[in-house]
């Protein structure tokens, strides 16, 4: 007979049970695959967002931002960069929390990584940490694949409005300028232009060239030039460059100028031997000072520039003159250096022979025989220069000479009898450090002596 059964067998459980978990996995790897599927389609909706705040950047600014600006917290960039956008599109779905930002300037590589959002400039410093780039590639890691997902920019500028060089100009000589600026990347060429007028309207001169320096010769001596520079790549230029401007170098003259000095009546002249400019006008300065001592009198203030060639100074008695010049060249109002300094050139003006001396004692001009008496005279000489070699002679009653002695000489005669008269004759000269003159006339004057 058969019996009713109950339950399930162990086997059919087991196979139930595997059913279950089958259908278990499969709608867990359903779910995860819809997950993910959400997470990456909001990736791409993000990237959209930002591409969108990108180009509506350039139809305003004609580039793109910088990758330093892109990656500022969410609120910077809502605030200044993409105004208006939501600052939840720069997180990505795994974000981490307390990141506003999840944009980064490192390009992605497929396979596994941070989820992040890749703001890919186009390599220069410009587009790194400068002020704008001129594209860009937004890029982001798809889950559950690794592929990376790329969005180009719209529009690919050759050069950016702020792509603009900066010019250094110096002087290389009487007539040659060197040219520098810097790099603007996607140029190709830049051309720079020299102008005589900071309008770039007079003698403008344009030049092309591929590199970041030139060298502009052919200049003329103490003109001033201006410059200015431009990148230019395909289609497009960029603004024109700071203007630089530089003076060209007059050169000197080639030799140090002689100078002479000599009398000319009661004047002291320094004469300049003439030098010559390798361009331009030669100009002179001159400077003199004078003593009548053995110390030097300061230097008179340098004369203007001028293209004389002598120095006249009324001159004093005694006193030596001194000069000394240099020289410039002049073209149009630049002036050159001016050259080393001359040597010194001297000159000294005589002493006229002075006047007669004047007898001062004895004012009696007589003598008591055997007492002696001071002889003595004064004379006169110009300001500077001083009494010398003042001396009188005596002859006697028998015609018998004495001396020269010199004055102020203790003069005494032998005893006489009878009232006898005696002959002076006193004479001097005036000197400076310098110079003495001839001797004044004697002075004659008839001396008694009496017993």
């Amino acid at each position: 007979m058969i019996k009713n059964r109950s339950g399930f067998t162990i086997v059919e459980v087991t196979i139930v049970v595997a059913i279950i978990a089958i259908l278990a996995a499969i709608s867990i790897a359903v779910y995860s695959k819809v997950q993910i599927d959400v997470r990456n389609t909001d990736r791409s909706t993000k990237v959209g967002v930002i591409t969108g705040a990108l180009e509506k950047y350039f139809n305003k600014n004609g580039e793109y931002p910088s990758c330093s600006a892109m990656t500022q917290t969410a609120a910077q960039v809502s605030a200044s960069v993409l105004p208006g956008i939501d600052p939840g599109a720069l997180v990505t779905p795994t974000t981490a929390t307390g990141v506003s930002n999840a944009i980064t300037c490192t390009g992605l590589t497929a396979g596994s990584g941070p989820d992040t959002f890749a703001y890919v400039g186009d390599g220069s410093t410009t587009c790194d940490t400068g002020a704008a780039c001129l594209k860009y590639t937004l890029q982001y890691r798809k889950e559950g694949t690794g592929e990376i997902i790329s969005k180009d920019s719209l529009h690919t500028t050759a050069l950016g409005v702020n792509s603009i060089p900066t010019l250094t100009a110096t002087s290389a000589g009487s007539t040659a300028v060197n040219l520098s600026w810097t790099n603007v990347p996607g140029a190709l060429q830049y051309r720079f232009e020299r102008a005589t007028d900071t309008d770039f309207t007079a003698n403008v001169v344009p030049t092309t060239t591929s590199n970041l320096s030139a060298s502009v010769t052919g200049l003329t001596a103490g003109t001033t030039y201006y410059f200015h520079v431009l990148a230019i790549a395909a289609g497009s230029e960029s603004n024109w460059s700071n203007t630089a401007s530089v003076v060209s170098v007059i050169a000197p003259p080639n030799t140090v100028p002689l100078i002479t000095a000599a009398m000319s009546g009661t004047n002291a002249v320094g004469t300049i031997a003439a030098v010559t400019c390798p361009s331009g006008t030669v100009q002179y300065q001159l400077r003199n000072r004078s003593t009548a001592t053995a110390t030097m009198g300061t230097w008179s203030a340098w004369s203007a520039w001028a293209t004389g060639l002598t120095q006249t100074v009324a001159a004093s008695q005694g006193y030596q003159y001194g000069f000394q010049t240099h020289a410039r060249c002049l073209v149009g109002a630049n002036g050159s250096s001016s050259t080393a300094d001359s040597s010194i050139a001297t000159t000294v003006r005589s002493i006229s022979a002075p006047v007669t001396p004047t007898w001062l004692t004895p004012a009696s001009k007589s003598f008591q025989s055997y007492v002696f008496a001071i002889v003595n005279y004064s004379g006169t000489c110009p300001s500077g220069t001083s009494v010398t070699a003042g001396t009188f002679r005596t002859q006697d009653w028998n015609g018998k000479a004495w001396g020269p002695h010199p004055w102020g000489y203790n003069d005494e005669w032998d005893t006489v009898s009878t009232t006898k008269t005696m002959d002076y004759w006193g004479k001097y000269q005036c000197k400076s450090n310098w110079t003495t003159s001839a001797y004044s006339p004697e002075l004659h004057n008839i001396i008694t002596v009496y017993p």
